[in-house]
């Protein structure tokens, strides 16, 4: 029965593990950040029309990700240079800080 139920248990995780995706987003200008200190302890919000599915009017970067000092710094001068921006997006890693969907941020990418 154990081994049973550690099977079960291992096709579950990687079912779930097999509907992760990382996507690009299309590419746009970023018109506003929003940083909050209560939010995950500094979460980076930006909305922003992705063209996916998962999460199609913004974006958050986390400060728990080894680059975030880097993606700020890349998102932050992408409004400010009023330059053209593109995500590389977790899709099942949803942001708590809002009711409607935005996925976490894996690379920001000038255009």
């Amino acid at each position: 029965m154990t081994k049973l139920g550690l099977a079960l248990a291992i096709s579950l995780l990687i079912s779930f593990s097999a509907h992760a995706e990382i996507l690009k987003t299309g590419a746009g200008k970023i018109t506003s950040l929003y940083s909050y200190d209560d939010v995950n302890d500094g979460d980076v919000y930006i909305p922003f029309q992705t063209g996916v599915d998962e999460c199609p009017t913004g974006v958050y970067l986390s400060p728990q990700s080894p680059g975030f000092k880097t993606m700020v710094s890349f998102a932050l001068t992408a409004y400010t240079a009023n330059k053209s921006v593109q995500f590389q997006v977790y899709t099942d890693q949803i942001w708590s800080g809002s009711t409607s969907a935005k996925c976490k941020v894996d690379a920001v990418i000038l255009k």
